[in-house]
């Protein structure tokens, strides 16, 4: 799998991550809020610290456990199911409201799926059968 970060529209906000995710046969983009982030952070080590006074003062918390926190974060991720995004410029697009792809990571993204895409044994192939 091959994984770039990119400049954002608005680099303050973004974090832009692509690549090429050779089982999935898909490029991926990833737009990431810096804002939720540190949020989601800040609130995670809240919760942390709160758990452990409570068990430094012998108490047993329930466990705190939030199964999509640590996808909260993204405003975008396209490219996780199999083919989802075929082409660069079907990222390019996706990618369109916070962030270019500039004509030279295209190539690079382009160069990274001749290079790292094998052909899937009959086992992956079955599978991506099944998921389609």
């Amino acid at each position: 799998m091959s994984r770039h970060t990119i400049e954002a529209k608005e680099p303050g906000r973004y974090e832009i991550i692509v690549g090429y995710d050779p089982p999935l046969d898909s490029f991926f983009g990833q737009v990431i809020d810096r804002e939720v982030r540190a949020r989601l952070e800040r609130e995670h080590e809240e919760r942390g610290r709160a758990y452990g006074e409570a068990l430094s003062k012998g108490i047993e918390p329930e466990a705190d456990v939030d199964e999509t926190a640590d996808e909260d974060h993204f405003t975008l991720w396209a490219g996780t199911t199999v083919g989802e995004v075929p082409t660069v410029e079907a990222l390019a697009e996706a990618l369109t409201p916070y962030a270019v792809l500039t004509p030279e990571m295209k190539e690079t993204l382009r160069h990274d799926r001749e290079h790292e895409a094998h052909p899937p044994t009959a086992y992956q192939r079955m599978i991506r059968d099944l998921l389609k």
